[in-house]
Formats: C-alpha cells, sequence, structure tokens
C-alpha cells in the first residue's frame, strides 16, 4: 500500500486588504511584521459585528468523544493521528462548551494551531504565498481559512476591481 498525497494547483494569492485596523498578536515569526496569523474572521464592510460567531454547541461526553456524539455523527472526524478521514465534511469540532475532555478527545485538531513549519512569504508578481514547509501527508491539518468577511456588495466591487 502506498501513500496517498494531496497535490493541489498554485493559486495567485490575493493582496491582502483591511477596511480598518485590527489588533493582534501571535506566537508565529512571520515576513512582515503587519502580518498575523489570525484563526477567526475579521468582520469587514457589510457585515455587522458579532454576526459571525457561530453556536455549534457543546457535547456532552464524558472523557473522549465517540459516536453517536453531537459532533461526530455516525463516525469520527479523524484518524488516531490526527488527520483528516476521507469523506468527512462538514467537520464540527468540539469546543469550550463540550464536557469532554481536551486533552483526550479525538476531536480536536484545528483548534491545537496551524502546522508549526507553515511559511507565509511574499512570491515576486504574487502576493503572499503559504508554504508547508514541509511534505504534506493527504488530511494533515495546515491552518484554518480565515479572513476579512465583506457583504455581498463590496465583495462584487472587488471582484470587478481584479478582473480588470
Amino acid at each position: 500500500m502506498t501513500k496517498a498525497k494531496c497535490h493541489h494547483q498554485p493559486r495567485r494569492a490575493p493582496t491582502p486588504l483591511l477596511v480598518r485596523p485590527v489588533v493582534m498578536e501571535d506566537p508565529y515569526w512571520h515576513a512582515a511584521p503587519d502580518l498575523l496569523y489570525c484563526p477567526t474572521n475579521v468582520p469587514g464592510p457589510g457585515i455587522q459585528e458579532g454576526s459571525l460567531e457561530p453556536d455549534l454547541g457543546g457535547c456532552s461526553c464524558t472523557t473522549v468523544c465517540l459516536p453517536p456524539c453531537v459532533h461526530l455523527g455516525s463516525s469520527p472526524h479523524y484518524s488516531p493521528s490526527g488527520r483528516l478521514l476521507p469523506g468527512r465534511h462538514p467537520v464540527y469540532e468540539c469546543n469550550d462548551q463540550c464536557t469532554c475532555e481536551p486533552s483526550r478527545c479525538g476531536n480536536r485538531v484545528v483548534q491545537f494551531g496551524p502546522c508549526p513549519t507553515l511559511q507565509v512569504v511574499p512570491m515576486e508578481g504574487k502576493g503572499w504565498a503559504v508554504l508547508a514547509g514541509k511534505e504534506l501527508e493527504c488530511g494533515e491539518f495546515v491552518c484554518e481559512y480565515a479572513g476579512e468577511v465583506v457583504g455581498e456588495e463590496v465583495a462584487r466591487r472587488r471582484a470587478a476591481r481584479q478582473t480588470r
């Protein structure tokens, strides 16, 4: 049996746009001092403050989560090594509202942060690029995709500007 590898075509990195200053701190090294890892979405123009907070509720599992945990359904999302299992989308991870033990629950991967070898670097003529810094195994967690969420009209204007 051979290991499956995930290969994706690189896409053009968009130029980051911040409409209002956001104060964030994180423990990661960055190629630019104003570039920070933010695991949550930031409301931009056309989005009301507080409207991005999902309420996933909590499970009532004790110690570890196993099916029929409300966040797992009929089977786990992750392998014992923390890799995403095929066909398990969307993923609802256990959270601070759950009664399971965070250190023993196998349904907590994303909240432990991005891949430690992750690098965000400028690419000439492209903008910013995210590099894994190592070969990734299929299903391995890299990072959350979060950023500025804008309203539909703002999104259309920005898209039109980029296609000129």
